[in-house]
C-alpha cells in the first residue's frame, strides 16, 4: 500500500490528521493535498466565496444583537476565526460600526465597580474646586490611583465628558457640596 492510499483509508477509517501525521510521517500540508486532489476534502476556496450576502447579513445581525465572536461561531456552525475575519472584512469596507458601549454594563452597574456614579461625580467636583489629587483622594476614601484616572478622563470616561463637556473654556467651575451631600455647581463666566 503506497502512502496516498494509507492516508486516504486512514481519513475514512476516522482517523485525526494529527494521528496520520505520526503514523505516516507526512506533513499536514500533504496529507491536505492528498485529500483535496482525491476529493475527500473540499478544496480551500477565498475569502470571497466563502461569505455570501446571506453569511453577511446573519453575522450582521447577531452582532448588532449583542453577540460575542464565540456565540456567533457557534450559531452559524463556523470557526470563531472565521467570524472575526468576516466582521473584520465587514468594518473595513464599512458595511457594520463598532457597536456602542452597553450602558447597562457602565459605571456603577458594571460588575467590577468599586465606586458609584455619585462618588465619581463628587470626585471629579472636589478635584475641579481645587482640591489636590491626594486630598480628594482622603476626602472620598479611595486610592490615588483611582482619582488620577477618573480626574483625567481613562475611567468614569462618560461622567467625566458629561460634567467636562457642559462647560466651555470661558467658564470657570466652582463645585460645592451641601451637607446631604447632593453636588451643585455653580458656574460664573466672571474672571
Amino acid at each position: 500500500m503506497d502512502i496516498q492510499e494509507q492516508i486516504i483509508s486512514l481519513y475514512n477509517s476516522g482517523t485525526p490528521k494529527k494521528e496520520i501525521v505520526k503514523i505516516t510521517d507526512a506533513t499536514i500540508g500533504k496529507i491536505d493535498y492528498i485529500l483535496t486532489k482525491n476529493r475527500k476534502l473540499a478544496p480551500v476556496r477565498r475569502r470571497a466565496d466563502k461569505v455570501n450576502d446571506q453569511i453577511e447579513s446573519k453575522v450582521i445581525d447577531l452582532y448588532y444583537n449583542g453577540l460575542s465572536h464565540h456565540e456567533i461561531a457557534i450559531k452559524l456552525n463556523k470557526t470563531e476565526h472565521a467570524i472575526m475575519g468576516i466582521l473584520s472584512f465587514l468594518k473595513k469596507n464599512g458595511k457594520i460600526e463598532r457597536r456602542k458601549i452597553d450602558l447597562k454594563k457602565q459605571g456603577q452597574n458594571h460588575n467590577r465597580a468599586k465606586i458609584t456614579d455619585e462618588k465619581a461625580r463628587k470626585i471629579i467636583f472636589d478635584r475641579l474646586a481645587g482640591h489636590t489629587l491626594k486630598k480628594v483622594a482622603e476626602m472620598n476614601e479611595v486610592k490615588y490611583d483611582v482619582v488620577q484616572k477618573i480626574c483625567s478622563g481613562k475611567s468614569w470616561k462618560y461622567i467625566f465628558k458629561e460634567i467636562h463637556g457642559e462647560f466651555n473654556q470661558n467658564t470657570e467651575i466652582i463645585a460645592k457640596i451641601d451637607k446631604t451631600q447632593n453636588i451643585k455647581v455653580i458656574r460664573s463666566n466672571e474672571k
